[in-house]
């Protein structure tokens, strides 16, 4: 049975690992540069980027973004990844291996004609014989290595053992198949084993610390860095230079390796092995340098606790506290001289510097520059003096950039590099080198394919290079041969792209400055999170929004650390709200007939009064006050899957045109002069009546004399032609356009219907807009097109002699669903053969195409004027992943169904018909006649029980693209089309189209489906008739460049999707809010704004309006959460909420100055609980004053503190304005801010409310681990017209043990210390203690679950797992119930359904459990074990759990447990509600199988791995039994597969396919929290 469903609803956030390759696309010549892919690992995501450039036509600015090209779970733990390098150099594409653990390992391609990754080879030593040995569970394996030549990988496994993978030899099978497939994958042969442990040889290795291939070598050879005695810091002045590296040649025909060279007595934390290109390796220690080569050895010393120092006298156990305290003060900054490592007597010292190297991050600028990033986020580049291949000397330049503390970095080309963090946004930053004199040094020339659409051998072609501003474009440098490309790739293979291509200008007087291009927003490390209350609107009328979710976020370092405001829903600014019943429609239309119609020049809009910019989408930064005139005209330079970049610089000369011909249009924003408000009546909804607002300042209605609309009519269209010279309205009932104010033409149905049909009964129910075309489709399943011809007229769209003939024949089906596209980002233009593509108009408006689909399923794409057709799609409704034109899907990929296979299409190719055909042969003088309308119609036959059998049918239909937004902004936000589909089951399909693979036979264009989180979010309007659109594309909605496009889904559960890196992003609204119907607006008083008509529900009553809105300010949309950040000076640890005052108190920490401690004596705690009073020793005295003594010779501190947040205004947002001052308090250095909470105290006079601050004091294992409480009572002040929160500690105590967690109970306190859970009372002025509670180790978190008589105390520990104890006032304690186990919870929490809950906890392993406490009967002293009530692995560590209310639960109250992860990811248990989801348990398995993960995981089995850490205990069975939470990430697989494989994968659920997609809906409805 079922108990809960856990959901994802944030992914992780921080990059772990990068690396780059050529993934996608073989390298180009060495000559041309490359430009790699970007391979990112976020704890369970791995992400493919590539590295998009854009340029203006005058090429005097370039933009450099990165775009996600593909992106895939991993249901499993992942360790390591390395390039599996292509033998064949620009004929094949690398692989890439990811190792996880459990010593298993998966090589991987991209498949180009598949457009996903697929595995090579999968690889498992688990039950390897050698390696068993009776051992269960061994370290941290070592990051997995590749040759340089691409002939083997290395992968440690188990301590000491060391698994190789040889790379296989395709040439002679690449040199048969070259003229069939673009290339191959790179193919690996059968791993096996190397024991380094050989103690008979006298070899002895305990742990492989890291490896890496050596250059100059012909055969494969591995340099190892491994321990051969552990020891640790306690132990170093009888065993220190305990480390050796070893190089070895591996032979993979014979399975076995051959030791060259070694050397030892390396010091005990050396950690890294690299190796440098002219031979040998560097071995990177935390204060040490080393150069090792055969025979040679250099060593650097970067910081000065390197060297040993004086040897102080030995205190004993007598030694008095003085002395002590004298002995630390005075050898605080000192090394024994048996401690110190060896290798550091005599070695050069790199003068002033006091580097720390552990935790850096590398990366090659060229053969002889090294960059370091190291854990304090400071950037260095050291140099190498190289004489004869020996280093000689390292020189150190300070990298000038603020940047987050790097976890990685990898070189992408062309002089940039990805900088991955896991504490802050990651970085593209491009490096520029000069030399000693200044000069600037020229970066080798970019490739053909990466740069231009012209053949890169050809002479003269023009090839891009990047400067410290960007990109221009320079005369190509003489191309090398072949064979010198082949061998310098051989030799220096092994460095990243970039530092392959710089071999040949290494210089060690280079100095590199880096420059910030781009950067990808992420909410890692995730600390704390609460939920917040948020802002009132300012109109009533939208009601109470969603809560938010506040995170403690970020790291210190480069400013990273924010506090992040989180929303799931969007919630827009109301500008104005207009009460209006029974709206189904509202337009903004313009009119450019007046000479003095207002105007406002783009990016310049204000932002509201009191309100900062927006922050800046850093896809160009520093260039925003470019003149607007050198912004505009993009020039793109396209990637796709298996195809080179290109530029239309050179390539289009159409688009240059089409790009000029913007340039007016863009210069400025007009403002809107009406606004068509549209209502409907009677039993169809043709009935109604429309009324026209004159915009400005004020609204004005106008009336039937005013304006020549029609009135009495429901609008079921209206926009602009002619350059916005015409205003059309578009009724059920005819056309009518306007010019100013006064009719022109009016079309009515007697015009549109064909010859044998009656007018009555026809009737147009939609309509699309496209200048200069005008798009009707009727209740008749024709649609009719025409063309502007003049302002105020239109005409039926030119048809030549072809078009004529192409409608003459029988359609097949009937017309469903219609709509326009304009080509505005060039992408057809581009991709599409000439005599295909649509031509672009003599003014320069990109081309048109007419988008069809029909009831049988059949999308159809044509080209205008001559209705062509580009693309055509016969099962577009069976939602299969990858579709082809004019053919069906192709085989399942590794992730979709392996049950059913979609076959060729039956169904006949689509024909066309003239709307003039009436069942018999017509004169050519009726087809005159009927020139006004051409039309797609359906056969008219079949009856309506056919109809019903019939396939899905598509209700509506869009086809975008997205362009350049602002016009500092030259980079698309969506260049391919996107199409969207809202099918007849209340569903959207979503795909994007992809460009033929490169190289393949396969020249058709591809559409490829998006899998977002669209499930359960959107539900279509239920209108009458049919009427409404919705479907509505946005353009730079927002503040300056922060401005956003993409489209808006109205209905029921609206759905925002925002354009941003070449896909759209989904943005649910609030459910609670039914949006009738959208359209951009802009006003002087609203710029970029947008209307809603909305029915909002609230405490069983609705309300209709008319809402004027904006976007809101300051907020992030292209992250998978709408975000908003306060940037904190310093790192949040902990943060609480007061919902009664709408007060946040944040614990944070900074760096800072020295500040001199307090003496010993102020710190001991007073005595608790009767316990003996503390006596300081000499030992504690020794560890307090060292502390003092370090911090005050580095003269750095850091500095917990205390702040204070409130909005300035009641109902507000939480905002740091520059001016604002929040209120703070400093805590005592090197004292740790642990946690905090809310506490409400019940007093006589009435509740307190205050903040409880609980710390921790360690100095060290010679010094007692202390706690104090602090009590801060905080209030609302007003002062200078804002509003803020002053605090005031009303109460401190020390304690004996450190103060872990806080917890409000019945108007008291507990406090969890240690292993003891404490209660107690406050009066006013004191704590009096009132009772304890004695657990196992050390509490971590804890939860009041409510009870009708004593409230229950739930609490975690992290050896013993979960406990449950029942509080009472007089001081009695009862345990109840302890988990029976060894789990080590790290959060606890409580998931309820009415009045039946069930515990919850997060262990360190990442495993979700769900416990059960039912009490003995009959009663008995003493705990009794939980029942297990199910168990989830998720594979990541939580840090905290949020009791949350489900706000769609209806009457029975639910609450969730909501978990947050140090990844920064989000996840929800939710208890199950309906019975049917029981069925949901037997479809997970098998859809575990029929959606493979293309890593060769399985995700059912992943999930069960806690499995394996419970069968010794007793429980183990009744928990196997009772696995019974259902994996939503794994359910909602099923939302994405094809309809046969649905219909297949119901069987084993016992349901309809129907039912399945309503549970799973509701699933994900029921999880919309915030």
């Amino acid at each position: 049975m079922a108990t809960a469903f856990y959901r994802e609803l944030h992914p992780a956030c921080g990059a772990i690992q990068c690396c780059s390759a050529h993934f996608t696309q073989p390298a180009p010549k060495l000559s041309q540069g490359a430009v790699s892919d970007l391979i990112v690992v976020r704890s369970n995501l791995l992400e493919i980027w590539v590295t998009k450039f854009a340029s203006d036509t005058d090429g005097k600015r370039r933009t450099v973004r990165l775009e996600m090209l593909a992106h895939y779970r991993m249901d499993g733990h992942f360790m390591g990844m390395t390039v599996v390098k292509a033998k064949l150099a620009q004929l094949q594409c690398d692989g890439i291996l990811l190792t996880f653990r459990h010593a298993r390992a998966v090589v991987l391609h991209w498949s180009a004609e598949e457009h996903t990754i697929k595995p090579t080879s999968l690889h498992s030593w688990e039950k390897e014989n050698a390696i068993k040995a009776g051992r269960t569970s061994f370290p941290v394996a070592a990051s997995p290595c590749s040759d340089l030549q691409g002939r083997c990988i290395v992968v440690p496994v188990f301590e000491h053992h060391a698994a190789v993978i040889p790379v296989l030899d395709l040439e002679s099978r690449f040199q048969r198949d070259r003229g069939r497939r673009p290339s191959l994958p790179v193919a690996v042969g059968k791993s096996f084993l190397l024991n380094l442990n050989r103690q008979k040889e006298g070899r002895t290795v305990h742990q492989i610390r890291s490896a890496a291939f050596l250059h100059k070598y012909t055969a494969p050879t591995l340099m190892v860095l491994s321990e051969a005695e552990p020891t640790w810091a306690g132990r170093l002045r009888e065993k220190k230079d305990t480390v050796q590296v070893s190089a070895m040649s591996i032979s993979t025909s014979e399975q076995k390796f051959s030791e060259i060279w070694e050397a030892s007595e390396l010091p005990s934390d050396a950690f890294r092995v690299l190796a440098v290109a002219s031979g040998g390796a560097l071995i990177l220690c935390r204060h040490l340098i080393i150069f090792q080569a055969q025979g040679c050895r250099r060593t650097t010393v970067v910081n000065s606790q390197a060297y040993p120092g004086e040897r102080p006298h030995q205190l004993d156990e007598f030694t008095p506290a003085s002395e002590a305290v004298k002995h630390a003060r005075k050898h605080s900054r000192n090394v024994h001289q048996d401690a110190a490592p060896e290798v550091a007597s005599g070695a050069m010292r790199a003068h002033g510097l006091e580097l720390e190297l552990d935790g850096v991050a590398t990366c090659w600028l060229n053969a002889q520059s090294l960059m370091l990033a190291l854990k304090d986020g400071q950037l260095w580049q050291a140099n190498f003096i190289v004489t004869n291949s020996i280093v000689e000397e390292l020189k150190f330049e300070r990298i000038q950039l603020e940047a987050p503390v790097a976890s990685g970095i990898c070189s992408l080309g062309l002089g940039l590099h990805f900088l991955a963090s896991t504490s802050g946004d990651s970085l593209l930053v491009h490096a520029s080198a000069t030399d000693q004199a200044g000069q600037k040094r020229k970066e080798p020339a970019a490739s053909a394919d990466a740069a231009t659409a012209t053949d890169g051998n050809q002479k003269g072609a023009k090839r891009m290079r990047l400067d410290a501003e960007g990109f221009q474009a320079v005369p190509g440098t003489p191309a090398e041969s072949e064979d010198d490309d082949l061998e310098m790739s051989l030799l220096y293979s092994s460095m990243p792209a970039a530092a392959t291509t710089l071999v040949a200008e290494a210089s060690s007087d280079l100095k590199y400055k880096l420059k910030r291009i781009d950067a990808l927003t992420q909410t890692a490390p995730l600390q704390s999170l609460v939920a917040g209350t948020p802002p009132e609107p300012l109109e009533s009328s939208m009601g109470p929004g969603p809560p938010l979710l506040v995170a403690a976020t970020g790291h210190s370092s480069g400013h990273q650390g924010a506090i992040t405001i989180l929303q799931r829903s969007l919630v827009p600014s109301v500008v104005l709200a207009v009460p209006f019943t029974g709206m189904k429609g509202v337009w903004a239309v313009y009119d450019e007939g007046p000479e003095d119609m207002p105007t406002v020049p783009l990016l310049t809009s204000a932002p509201p009064e009191g309100h900062a910019p927006a922050e800046a989408t850093p896809a160009d930064p520093g260039n925003s006050t470019m003149d607007i005139e050198e912004s505009l005209a993009p020039s793109v330079v396209q990637h796709d899957s298996g195809r080179p970049l290109e530029t239309a610089l050179d390539s289009s000369r159409e688009h240059k045109q089409q790009v000029k011909g913007d340039r007016n249009r863009k210069k400025r924003k007009l403002f809107h002069a009406y606004m068509f408000l549209s209502s409907s009546s009677g039993d169809a909804g043709l009935q109604g009546e429309t009324k026209v607002m004159q915009l400005g300042e004020q609204l004005k209605e106008m009336k039937g004399s005013e304006i020549d609309i029609d009135h009495g009519v429901r609008t079921i269209q209206a926009g602009n032609l002619c350059g916005n010279s015409t205003v059309v309205q578009v009724h059920p009932q005819g056309i009518r356009l306007l010019v100013g104010k006064r009719v022109q033409q009016e079309i009515i149905m007697d015009d549109l219907v064909m010859p044998d049909s009656d007018p009555a009964a026809v009737h147009i129910k939609h309509a699309c807009i496209q200048d200069p075309y005008l798009l009707v489709h009727l209740s008749d399943s024709t649609v009719g097109l025409f063309q502007a011809s003049s302002p105020g007229e239109v005409e039926a769209a030119d048809a030549n002699e072809s078009l004529v003939e192409s409608l003459t024949g029988d359609s097949g089906t009937h017309i469903a669903a219609a709509s326009l596209h304009q080509d505005s980002s060039g992408w057809l233009q581009q991709q599409l053969p000439p005599d295909v593509r649509a031509p672009i108009s003599k003014d320069g408006s990109p081309g048109m195409y007419l988008v069809l689909c029909r009831i049988s399923g059949t999308l159809q794409i044509l080209r205008l004027p001559d209705a062509r057709v580009v693309f055509s799609c016969s099962t577009i409704t069976e939602g299969h992943r990858l579709l082809h034109s004019d053919s069906a899907a192709l085989p399942a990929p590794p992730h979709t169904s392996a049950l059913t296979t979609a076959g060729p299409s039956s169904e006949p190719a689509p024909a066309f018909t003239s709307a003039t055909i009436s069942g018999g042969e017509e004169s050519s003088q009726d087809a005159n006649q009927q020139k006004d309308l051409i039309h797609f119609a359906g056969a008219q036959t079949g009856s309506s029980q056919e109809a019903a059998s019939e396939p899905l049918h598509v209700a509506e239909v869009l086809l975008e693209s997205f362009g350049p937004g602002q016009a500092e902004n030259l980079m698309p936000a969506c260049e391919r089309p996107m199409l969207c589909l809202l099918l007849g089951d209340q569903s959207l399909l979503c795909y994007q189209f992809l460009a033929p693979p490169h190289g393949s036979t396969c020249t058709s264009l591809r559409l490829l489906r998006q899998t977002h989180g669209l499930l359960g979010f959107f539900g279509p309007q239920k209108d009458q008739g049919g009427f409404s659109t919705c479907l509505h594309r946005f353009d730079n909605l927002g503040e300056g460049t922060a401005a956003v496009s993409g489209i808006f889904a109205a209905g029921e559960r609206p759905l925002w999707l925002v354009a941003s890196r070449g896909r759209l992003i989904p943005h649910p609204m609030d459910p609670h809010h039914h949006v009738a119907s959208f359209h951009p607006f802009h006003n002087p008083n609203c710029l970029s704004g947008f209307l809603m008509p909305t029915v909002s529900t609230s405490g069983g009553s609705s309300t209709e309006a008319l809402l004027i809105c904006e976007l809101p300010p300051k907020t992030r949309l292209d992250t998978p959460w709408i975000l908003r950040r306060l940037r904190m000076n310093g790192t949040p640890h902990r943060i609480a909420h007061d919902a009664v005052n709408n007060i946040y108190a944040v614990l944070s920490t900074k760096g800072g100055a020295y500040q001199p401690r307090a003496p010993m004596s102020a710190t001991a705690p007073a005595s608790h609980f009767q316990e003996i009073p503390f006596q300081p020793d000499a030992h504690a005295s020794y560890s307090y004053a060292l502390a003092d003594a370090a911090a005050k010779d580095r003269n750095a501190d850091s500095i917990p503190q205390v702040t204070l947040l409130a909005p300035d205004r009641p109902g507000g947002s939480l905002e740091l304005t520059p001016h604002a001052q929040p209120w703070k308090h400093a805590l005592h250095p090197d004292e740790v801010a642990v946690c905090v909470s809310h506490v409400p105290f019940q007093l006589p006079s009435g509740p307190q409310h205050v903040f409880a601050v609980g710390t921790a004091l360690t100095l060290g294992e010679d010094h007692p681990c202390t706690g104090r409480l602090l009590l801060i009572q905080a209030e609302l002040q007003q002062q200078a017209g804002r509003r803020s929160a002053v605090g005031k500690v009303v109460h401190a105590q020390d304690f004996y043990k450190p103060v872990t967690a806080i917890i409000p109970i019945a108007g008291h306190i507990m406090l969890a210390m240690g292993n003891r859970l404490a209660f107690f009372r406050w009066n006013g002025t004191d704590l009096t203690p009132t009772g304890r509670l004695e657990t196992s180790f050390l509490v971590t978190s804890a939860v009041v679950l409510p009870a009708r008589v004593r409230p229950l105390v739930l609490y975690g520990d992290i050896a013993k797992g979960m406990g449950l104890a029942r509080y009472s006032q007089d001081g009695k304690t009862d345990p109840l119930a302890q988990e029976d186990g060894d789990s080590e919870v790290t959060a606890a929490g409580l998931v309820k359904l009415g009045g039946t809950g069930l515990m919850a906890s997060a262990d360190m392993h990442g495993t979700l459990r769900l416990l059960e406490y039912k009490p003995p009967t009959p009663p008995k002293l003493g705990t009794v074990p939980f029942l297990s009530a199910g168990a989830l692995h998720v594979g990541q560590r939580a840090v905290g759990m949020l009791q949350q209310p489900m706000r769609m639960a209806g009457t029975r109250q639910q609450q969730a447990a909501v978990v947050g992860f140090a990844s920064g990811a989000i996840g929800c248990l939710a208890p199950v509600a309906d019975r049917n989801m029981d069925s949901l348990l037997k479809l997970q398995k098998p859809l575990a199988l029929a959606c493979p993960s293309p890593m060769g995981l399985n995700s059912h089995a992943f999930g069960q791995l806690w499995k394996r850490a419970d069968a010794a205990s007793p429980l183990w069975g009744i928990a196997q039994q009772r696995s019974c939470i259902l994996d939503c990430n794994l359910l909602f697989r099923y939302a994405y597969l094809s309809r046969p494989q649905q219909a297949e994968l119901a069987k084993h659920a016992g349901l309809a396919p129907n039912n399945i997609q309503q549970l799973l809906r509701d699933m994900a409805a029921l999880t919309a929290l915030f």
